[in-house]
């Protein structure tokens, strides 16, 4: 039996906020981004953000800041729905290969610290724990902060 993938994966709309929106409020209840804050994100020159979707529907998006060498994923969120089907992981190279088509040496990030299934995912895809952020988040969680480095970034 062969696995057909049904994602599309494309740059986030100013008119997929509202479904962002929404899988923002269930997925982050302690610290959801304001509509301000995406709008801020969306105009950044420096950030990208893409969405994606399944039976044209948003089941997910994420997003770096590139500031060359260096870049941050700004977020990544699954609909609880279809984690653990690989979609994540799609998402994530998404945002890697981009990260890596604009030169950047190091992609660095912060989750959650009781996130296992996301920190299992990051260090799949190369990334390794560089330090602890205690109390980062708003309900007292610490953050992990991660590094992937890819030699074949700007040096």
């Amino acid at each position: 039996m062969t696995l057909v993938r049904s994602e599309i994966i494309r740059p986030m709309k100013w008119w997929d906020l509202a479904t962002v929106n929404t899988l923002e409020q269930q997925l982050f209840p302690h610290d959801p981004w304001s509509d301000q804050q995406w709008w801020q994100e969306l105009a950044s020159d420096h950030c990208h953000y893409w969405v994606v979707e399944q039976d044209q529907q948003i089941v997910g998006y994420g997003g770096v800041s590139i500031q060359r060498p260096d870049a941050d994923i700004q977020t990544m969120a699954i609909a609880p729905a279809v984690q653990g089907r690989g979609v994540g992981g799609l998402l994530l190279d998404t945002v890697i290969e981009h990260a890596r088509e604009q030169g950047v040496r190091h992609i660095f990030l912060e989750v959650r610290e009781d996130n296992a299934p996301a920190l299992a995912l990051y260090r799949r895809r190369g990334f390794e724990q560089i330090s602890i952020r205690h109390r980062y988040y708003p309900d007292a969680m610490a953050a992990v902060v991660m590094r992937r480095t890819d030699p074949g970034g700007l040096s």
